[in-house]
Parts: structure tokens; sequence; C-alpha cells
């Protein structure tokens, strides 16, 4: 009940879709938007937006009405960085709690990573990662992975989409 949550979304224009009707960014926010109606008011769930890079929408809050706002505006962009939703939403998570070390950038080797928590252990915060593809920019998705669990953060994916994505509008969402 004092979890955080981070929904990473993803609104690259491959999110245009049709394969899922009526497009794969509608599904997504309208999962995205059934997930907060059903949290209770302790949880705070915080939005990353990502394509070609990722950024914080809206900090954890438990705000629904600001919540719902923040998915239903969403809009598409170029590429798609896994990676880099991975690492700022790490960073998201740590700016509202101090024990969460911030990621570290992978281009910087001289960055010292943080040590890694028991194995086994949890923060009581977790990243919902939502896509429809494979990363094609930014840092490496599964090195970006590996700090969050380092940091002991759960990260769980759902992926939208079939093998045949249908047509896709030029651009979708607002």
């Amino acid at each position: 009940s004092r979890t955080t949550v981070v929904l990473a979304m993803d609104v690259s224009r491959s999110m245009c879709a049709t394969d899922i009707p009526p497009n794969r960014l509608v599904a997504a926010e309208k999962a995205a938007a059934s997930f907060v109606q059903r949290q209770g008011g302790a949880t705070q769930i915080g939005v990353v937006a990502f394509a070609g890079f990722a950024q914080v929408i809206q900090p954890p809050t438990n705000d629904e009405e600001v919540l719902l706002d923040v998915i239903a505006s969403l809009a598409t962009g170029r590429r798609t960085a896994i990676g880099s939703a991975i690492l700022e939403s790490i960073d998201a998570l740590a700016e509202i709690d101090p024990s969460i070390p911030r990621s570290v950038d992978p281009s910087d080797p001289p960055a010292a990573a943080p040590p890694a928590v028991p194995k086994g252990a949890y923060a009581p915060a977790i990243i919902v990662l939502l896509t429809d593809g494979a990363s094609n920019v930014g840092p490496d998705p599964l090195e970006a992975a590996k700090q969050a669990v380092d940091r002991g953060l759960r990260v769980y994916t759902i992926g939208f989409g079939t093998e045949n994505p249908g047509g896709r509008p030029p651009s979708c969402g607002v």
C-alpha cells in the first residue's frame, strides 16, 4: 500500500499501429488509466514518457485526476529509447526516496555505481514499462535494467502489439 510506481510509457510512432483497436497508444493509455483508478490513495504513481529520449512527465503523486490528465495527453515522437526510460524512471524514484541511488550514465566510465542491494531485497518501488517494441536509440536496456535491479527496483514490462501491426496513421494520441 506504500509502493511507488513509475509508468514508463512508450510514445514512439509505432504505438500508432492499429493492430490493437483503435491503436496501441490508446490501448496503453487505457491500461495505464485503469491501473491508476484501481490504486489506493497511499500509492504514488509517476509517468515517464519515452520515444527518442525519456522525460518525467509527472513526478510520483497520488492525485488521480492529474495522473489521468497526463496519461490522456501523451503525443508521439520518433525512435524508441527503452534504456533511457528505465534510467529516467530510476531517477524519478530517487527524487522522492533518498535510499534509492540515482542512475549512472553508462557512457561515463569514471562514474561509480552504487553497491547493489542484497540478493532478494527490494525497494518499495516498481517500474512498469509499457512498450510495443525494441529499443533503437539510447543506453542498452539490459544495462539500465541491471541498474534498477542493483537498486532493488523491480521492472515489469507490458507489451502491446501483434505480429501484424496493421496500418499506422502519421500520428496518434492527442
